[in-house]
């Protein structure tokens, strides 16, 4: 199984930390993560305990570790609990000084950027690690609202990229943009993030990007490519969930525009455009294998595969609603576990089940509707139940402090529901008798349980009630003028 997301579930933390680093620990050693930055040598790891710091840090050609303690735990409440907050001045987070793949940001919400290119992270001529974090809620006024990266060859891996937005006429990448650069972005959620132009989750270009194993969903782009905007040649775009993202114009989950990518073993499915509702190829002849394009739409009607510009895509061995001329390419209903709640593992029914080239499955996830396995009361998600930290991570998620991220394998390495949040077993996550039923479990009154099957989650990566704040209208601060790099 090829998609394995979000958090604590993906990474071992301690990998991050180099055998022999000198730890500088923020607040105790020094009041701010910039000071400690400054203060550190290659090799050196910030370990920043839980709090909101107001803060626009830059690594300032440093190859070191900067993470929170999910980083020595592997609890993922420190990454909702340890904040950088960019309080809307500049980029929250930059690399542009050479570091290299032993400079890591890791374990934190980075939020509030506002900045030219690169709201929330800003990567020029360096090509860190960006692991395990939630980007969210930060802004560019050109290029990047999440991540920028420019000349790079970042590993941006296991994030949560959310509710970021790019806002002029000609932005492009709502919550990633690439440009010449040979990016690896992997095994992240990038959700609800938009553009007033093309690449509301992803713009890249470049020679060898590559994107694989994320769920890409919910992302909205006015001019075109609501999930990906894609011109890069030697692209590959693998293993990836891509449903329900929206384009004004063209290409609702994917364009391919003047290059040839490897578009394989995706799931391309509930996209919208005006054009082109699964992929839109302008000149560009892309290789689509092993891909399940389904229940696209473009003005109502049935799109799956639109070609523009001369295109010419080599089209195999894929499930394509309305049928596609192609060697192995099949048109039935994939059967997907649960698409009206995001769960678009196949059924073992499914025609998409050994179908594809070489007698692999046809989509992103295969087959797996089996229940879901996890620990009742787990909250917190680190393989113990029933602890004080699992209940101060139920009463956040509750009050919608916490992202309900803490997800069960359902199946193995698929993210799909957030049953750690719902200890009453009602299979309905995030209620208030699931606070009770955990304090109760804590207290040895009453017993955590577990719902019975994995229905999936309405919101890929989230849990039921989980409301993340969208701002559709597209207006911003006018007072304040971002930072240019």
């Amino acid at each position: 199984m090829r998609l394995a997301i979000v958090f604590a579930s993906v990474l071992v933390a301690m990998s991050f930390l180099p055998a022999s680093a000198t730890i500088i620990n923020v607040p105790d050693d020094y009041p701010t993560i910039q000071q400690g930055i400054d203060a550190s040598l290659d090799g050196d790891t910030v370990l920043v305990q839980p709090g909101t710091y107001i803060e626009n840090i830059n690594f300032s050609a440093r190859n070191i570790v900067v993470g929170s303690l999910f980083l020595t735990t592997g609890d993922a409440s420190y990454i909702s609990s340890t904040i950088i907050d960019g309080n809307s001045w500049g980029s929250v987070v930059i690399f542009e000084y050479g570091e290299d793949s032993r400079a890591v940001i890791a374990g934190f919400t980075i939020q509030n950027g506002f900045s030219y290119n690169g709201g929330g992270i800003y990567c020029s001529y360096s090509s860190p690690g960006i692991r395990s974090n939630s980007i969210r809620d930060n802004v560019a006024s050109n290029e990047g609202g999440g991540i920028y990266c420019h000349y790079s060859d970042s590993h941006i891996s296991g994030n949560f990229i959310f509710g970021n937005q790019v806002f002029p006429q000609y932005s492009s990448g709502g919550g990633i943009h690439c440009r010449n650069s040979n990016v690896l972005i992997s095994d992240n959620v990038i959700s609800q993030n938009s553009t007033t132009h093309i690449g509301g989750g992803i713009y890249c270009e470049g020679e060898e990007l590559t994107i694989t194993s994320n769920v890409i969903s919910g992302n909205i782009a006015l001019s075109g490519g609501g999930g990906i905007y894609c011109t890069a040649d030697a692209a590959m775009i693998t293993y990836n969930v891509i449903h329900g993202n929206t384009s004004e114009y063209m290409g609702g989950g994917i364009i391919s525009a003047f290059g040839d990518p490897a578009i394989i073993n995706n799931t391309v499915t509930q996209n919208l455009a005006v054009e082109g509702g699964g992929i839109y190829c302008y000149e560009s002849n892309p290789v689509i294998l092993n891909c399940i394009c389904w229940a696209d739409s473009a003005s109502g009607q049935v799109s799956e595969i639109f070609l523009d510009g001369g295109s010419q895509p080599d089209v195999t061995y894929c499930d394509v609603q309305g049928g596609w001329d192609g060697e192995g390419n099949i048109d039935c209903d994939p059967e997907f576990c649960d698409p009206e709640n995001g769960n678009f593992y196949l059924q073992e029914s499914s025609c998409c089940i050994g179908a594809g080239e070489g007698g692999v499955d046809i989509g992103a996830l295969g087959a797996g509707c089996q229940p879901c396995l996890y620990t009742p009361g787990d909250c917190d998600h680190n393989g113990v139940p029933l602890e004080l930290g699992d209940v101060i991570a139920m009463i956040g998620m509750y009050r919608g402090t916490v992202p309900p991220y803490y997800v069960c394998d359902c199946p193995p390495h698929g993210a799909m529901f957030a049953a750690t949040a719902d200890p009453d077993g009602n299979c309905v996550a995030l209620e208030l008798g699931d606070v009770v039923t955990e304090i109760a479990a804590y207290r040895g009154t009453g017993t955590a349980s577990g719902c019975e099957d994995c229905p999936g989650s309405r919101r890929i990566g989230y849990g039921d009630g989980y409301q993340p704040v969208i701002r559709p209208t597209l207006k911003f601060k006018t007072s304040l003028r971002p930072r240019e790099h």
